[in-house]
């Protein structure tokens, strides 16, 4: 099951990078030159909610994830932000349920230019520790995702958007696939 979920998480990384080189070619600022921030509006703190599907490896059923988050871009495009998930999944074979709570440091990558699905994307990474029913492990996460705005007339505004990332856990712990929706307030 292991390869299903990481051939389907290749299979839409992949499937962005064309998108990603098109619009690369047709706009210069696509993939935007890193820069010092500025101005209080650069930084793009944010604070946002969660909600999603959590589908570990193995003989786990898929189940509710949902969890807060926090961040801000340091240097444009680069955004660094902390994450804090739990989730609950039911064992298919009579097993014991698998609940974790998620604690996440993620670095992102923030596209630009006029495109629009491209724009408002990111990609990254998430390094961070999974409490899991008496124990805790390291894990790290490629992540993907995109918040486009509601209402950007004014300098605080709404976004809604989505992220997948894919934890590979250590301790021999069932790896997992997360696909949230996410509804972010920036300010």
């Amino acid at each position: 099951m292991k390869k299903v979920y990481m051939g389907i998480f290749t299979s839409v990384v992949v499937s962005f990078v064309p998108f990603v080189v098109q619009a690369a070619s047709a706009t210069s600022n696509t993939l935007p030159t890193p820069r010092r921030v500025v101005s209080d509006e650069e930084l793009k703190p944010h604070f946002g909610v969660q909600v999603g599907m959590a589908s570990p490896e193995g003989s786990y059923r898929n189940g509710l994830e949902y969890g807060i988050n926090a961040g801000f871009q340091p240097v444009i495009p680069f955004g660094l932000g902390v994450e804090l998930s739990t989730s609950r999944t039911d064992a298919k074979n009579g097993n014991e349920a698998l609940r974790r709570t998620n604690l996440w440091v993620n670095g992102s990558y923030n596209f630009g230019g006029h495109a629009d699905v491209i724009r408002y994307s990111y990609i990254g990474v998430g390094v961070g520790s999974i409490f899991q029913n008496d124990r805790s492990d390291l894990a790290i996460a490629p992540l993907m995702g995109f918040d486009i705005p509601i209402d950007r007339t004014q300098k605080d505004f709404a976004s809604v958007g989505a992220e997948a990332k894919y934890a590979f856990i250590s301790g021999g712990n069932p790896d997992a696939l997360s696909v949230n929706g996410v509804i972010k307030y920036w300010y």
